[in-house]
């Protein structure tokens, strides 16, 4: 894809580098896809291992964009559901010229557990007794980025249902003494299933674990 001249302009780039004692010059485009707009051009791009700023040559910006035109075309078919994706054009002082698409991705690994009154539930329904709610009560919980919550009680209808105190303690113990860190990072999501009639608790709980996957979409030697 390389013409001469970009191949000569590159050889310049990568003396250019080695001149500032680099070997490597690193263009990121974050949430980068098909409709990736390079606003404002590739200066505020480049990063380099000593992390200070070095004024990109306005020969090399043509060749970046024609490069990132070229990845927009050629993504890799993603099953997942991508969370964010990132572009990096790698220069190299050996000659060589690289784009790598890494996206990132979320997958859940789900568990179960099961609790009846031995567990501490007997207070839990005793107040649902006093309260006159029956049937099977979802109180639903979502973690992460170090922050963690009880999120609210429904019944099979979908109506909202008062989550008391001693029921809403019960919950978080679970998860603190068998869940160590469901609010740290990436955290989890679950649900908590009150059952009246056998005075039983299921738990559906899900860890969340972010996935990075990359593909090298293009690379070319321009020093032969």
């Amino acid at each position: 894809m390389l013409t001469p001249i970009d191949k000569k302009y590159l050889k310049f780039f990568t003396k250019y580098l080695q001149s500032y004692g680099e070997k490597t010059g690193t263009f990121r485009f974050e949430d980068f896809d098909s409709d990736y707009d390079l606003e404002g051009g590739v200066a505020d791009q480049l990063q380099l291992e000593e992390n200070y700023y070095l004024e990109v040559p306005t020969t090399i910006a043509p060749i970046i964009d024609k490069i990132i035109n070229y990845c927009q075309q050629h993504l890799p078919n993603v099953e997942e559901d991508i969370s964010s994706a990132e572009l990096e054009i790698e220069i190299n002082n050996d000659g060589s010229i690289s784009a790598r698409y890494c996206w990132r991705f979320f997958t859940v690994d789900n568990l179960h557990n099961s609790f009846d009154v031995s567990d501490g539930l007997e207070k839990v329904f005793n107040e649902l007794d006093e309260e006159n709610i029956s049937g099977t009560i979802f109180v639903t919980f979502d973690g992460n980025g170090d922050s963690g919550s009880i999120e609210q009680a429904e019944d099979e209808s979908g109506h909202s249902v008062n989550l008391s105190t001693e029921m809403e303690d019960w919950c978080y113990n679970i998860l603190e003494n068998n869940y160590g860190g469901w609010e740290i990072n990436e955290g989890s999501t679950g649900k908590f299933i009150f059952n009246t009639e056998d005075r039983t608790c299921e738990l559906e709980f899900g860890w969340n674990n972010e996935n990075t996957e990359c593909d090298t979409i293009y690379e070319e030697k321009f020093d032969n």
